[in-house]
């Protein structure tokens, strides 16, 4: 697993934190705010990271199996 996928899965939670902030009624500037501030798990990490690592060899798969 990359630094990047991290990264990326990283951006990926804190928008879903913003959107769901956003949807109990903060301001879109206090939702980033907030959901830029909070320590993200690395259990959420891992599992958003590997989740996507096996679409993609599920992805593969299929693909390959199709040709």
């Amino acid at each position: 697993m990359t630094d990047d996928m991290y990264i990326e899965a990283e951006e990926e939670i804190r928008c879903m934190i913003g959107e769901a902030l956003i949807e109990r009624g903060f301001t879109p500037d206090d939702a980033e705010h907030i959901a830029d501030s909070c320590d993200i798990p690395w259990e959420w990490l891992l599992e958003s990271v590997t989740s996507k690592q096996a679409a993609l060899v599920d992805w593969a798969h299929d693909s390959f199996a199709e040709a």
